[in-house]
């Protein structure tokens, strides 16, 4: 696993594909079950960038104590809810499916007043990370910047 980085996205739609290959790249190294978590992940938080929220969008990832953080910052005010989808809705399960591959996963809000940071925790198992191995349902946390 490379460095920590920072991706600049526009708010395209090709650009939570786009995010994909850039985390896997990122990632080289990994087990397969780990890497495809954490695109899953960051497809999830960079969709919802692209739908809910406002440019520019920024990919961070980072190796933690406990895995690897994922964070999404975009202009948007608005805050990410977990909802519970009808079988026939189209979307609607993107942070049920967060919440169940990271350990841990909330939105801080930028001191400025404008925008967010989503970010995620995906856990793996790794020697250059002390990561607990499977990921469980998170502990959800929102955070007002101060």
């Amino acid at each position: 696993m490379a460095a920590d980085v920072t991706y600049e996205l526009t708010p395209h739609a090709d650009s939570s594909a786009e995010a994909r290959v850039l985390a896997r790249d990122w990632a080289s190294g990994l087990d397969e079950d780990a890497i495809f978590a954490l695109e899953l992940v960051v497809s999830e938080l960079v969709t919802n960038a692209i739908r809910h929220g406002a440019g520019p969008i920024t990919l961070s990832l980072s190796g933690a104590a406990d895995g690897i953080r994922v964070g999404v910052d975009d202009r948007g005010s608005g805050r990410p809810t977990p909802r519970v989808a009808s079988v026939r809705a189209p979307g609607g399960r993107g942070l049920r499916l967060v919440d169940r591959l990271s350990s841990d996963w909330g939105v801080d809000s930028h001191s400025e007043g404008e925008g967010k940071t989503v970010w995620a925790v995906v856990a793996v198992s790794s020697p250059s990370l002390h990561a607990g191995g499977t990921a469980s349902p998170s502990r959800r946390r929102q955070t007002a910047a101060g």
